[in-house]
């Protein structure tokens, strides 16, 4: 990226998080047979995009999360850890991007994906992506995803984590809508990036910062 500075429109916006919903219950729109090999933060995930994409030419997607499948991978240790084998099917859908493989394989489509982790920064940097390439392709769509399931107790007392459960999704596009842009910026927030955004996206009273370095949006 040479420029600081984007511009781009919010086509569609949904946000569902366990702390304020508690119950998901959106259509499923998955076949029984991979919903029985998904992960519950998988599911949502992909129930998301289906429902987001239906009947909408996307052109990319970015699926971005900071912790991924990490309470499927913390299971797998502790297994290992009791000397037990360890689940073949445990082990294939504790993989990053295994919910975006479910995704390809559910929406039937020959849609690119890339999947995101940057730390406490991954929600930014999955917006940058996504706008990264929106610039790159005039007329294209992104559908942006950032889901994050409850952060296992095992790694609790190294890593601070603010979110529990939460699904958000944007179809994004071209335009002058919002401004994007990337500065420097040594504030730390109690709130997740997402969470924030979220907060921010329901009153729009004021500009948004982000801590990255850091992201602005107005």
């Amino acid at each position: 990226m040479q420029n600081n500075s984007f511009s781009f429109n919010i086509d569609t916006f949904t946000s569902w998080s366990y702390l304020a919903d508690k119950e998901y219950l959106r259509e499923l729109k998955l076949s029984k047979m991979s919903s029985r090999r998904m992960t519950k933060l998988a599911k949502k995930v992909v129930n998301e995009a289906l429902h987001q994409i239906e009947g909408v030419d996307i052109d990319f997607i970015v699926y971005s999360s900071r912790h991924g499948e990490l309470l499927l991978s913390s299971e797998l240790i502790e297994s290992i850890q009791s000397l037990e084998t360890p689940s073949p099917i445990k082990f294939s859908q504790s993989t990053h991007n295994a919910a975006s493989g479910h995704l390809c394989i559910q929406a039937k489509r020959k849609i690119p994906i890339s999947s995101i982790s940057a730390c406490e920064e991954s929600f930014s940097m999955g917006i940058v992506s996504a706008v990264n390439f929106l610039k790159q392709n005039q007329d294209s769509k992104v559908l942006f995803i950032y889901g994050d399931a409850p952060f296992p107790e095992l790694f609790k007392e190294k890593i601070s984590c603010t979110d529990d459960e939460i699904i958000q999704t944007m179809i994004l596009s071209n335009g002058e809508e919002y401004q994007l842009n990337l500065k420097t910026n040594k504030e730390i927030f109690s709130e997740s990036e997402c969470s924030r955004f979220t907060s921010w996206w329901k009153t729009k009273e004021h500009p948004l910062d982000f801590k990255i370095g850091s992201l602005c949006l107005s």
